[in-house]
């Protein structure tokens, strides 16, 4: 469910709706675009008018679907008023709805643990990679599911570099990470036996190394590192948030880690 107050709803319904019309969008085109834009053809599901079924969608979906679906019909408002001035909107309502679909851009997990690793992060480097990967993820999800790799990758070359530990070229994301674990003492075999929690903490420490196995396997056929056929589907934007917030997971309790290994001497 979106986060948008009836107020927000009720201004974004009065601009997009008309009556049941959608611009100058028939069922058809409208599911064919809605399909497009973020893969639900929302007439079909809600069995509804277009106006309805769009109501229905912006108080129900999450925030991010919402915003990526809002912002493809600005846009396609905007190339439509080009051609045909008369369906021109107020644009005091324009203005603020395009407010509303800015916040709810911004209003999501992804980008507020995106954020959080932006300031963990002294380095131009890292931080670039951070900014490229969440600005492609809903008009290029190829190029952010394979940046989210390479995040993983950075970071843990950091840190064995930091510890004077040789990294071999040919090296995978899974070894570096392996070899990461390995030094921050994070392997499930590192946890003692002995505590209630101890056999949850290694399940989980398992599952989060192989996070990078996944993004490895996912970007080998999908991600932005290999050229693909002219009959290519690509994922699409959910499968980059996935990828992505799976990296900034991983990356933010590796790199904390670290951060806390260091202030107990554990590493230099």
């Amino acid at each position: 469910m979106s986060s948008l107050n009836p107020q927000d709803i009720e201004i974004l319904d009065r601009f997009f709706n008309r009556n049941g019309y959608v611009f100058d969008f028939s069922t058809a085109s409208f599911d064919d675009f809605t399909l497009r834009s973020v893969n639900i053809p929302i007439c079909e599901k809600n069995n509804m008018s277009k106006g309805k079924s769009l109501r229905e969608f912006i108080r129900l979906e999450p925030d991010t679907t919402v915003a990526h679906l809002l912002r493809d019909l600005m846009n396609h408002y905007e190339n439509l008023i080009i051609l045909n001035p008369d369906m021109k909107r107020n644009d005091d309502i324009t203005n603020r709805c395009k407010a509303i679909i800015d916040v709810l851009s911004t209003n999501n997990p992804i980008n507020t643990q995106l954020a959080s690793l932006k300031k963990t992060f002294n380095t131009n480097y890292m931080k670039k990679q951070i900014e490229a990967m969440q600005a492609a993820i809903e008009d290029h999800p190829l190029d952010s599911i394979g940046k989210a790799k390479e995040l993983v990758e950075s970071c843990c070359k950091t840190i064995l570099e930091s510890q004077d530990t040789t990294v071999d070229p040919g090296w995978d994301v899974p070894r570096l990470t392996k070899e990461t674990f390995k030094l921050l003492r994070l392997t499930p075999d590192d946890i003692p036996d002995g505590k209630r929690t101890s056999d949850t903490v290694k399940k989980i420490l398992g599952n989060l190394s192989s996070i990078s196995t996944g993004l490895a396997e996912l970007r080998n056929p999908h991600g932005s590192g290999h050229g693909k056929s002219m009959n290519y589907k690509g994922l699409t934007p959910r499968h980059a948030r996935l990828a992505v917030g799976a990296a900034a997971t991983t990356v933010q309790f590796i790199w904390e880690t670290y951060l806390e290994h260091k202030e107990n001497g554990l590493v230099k």
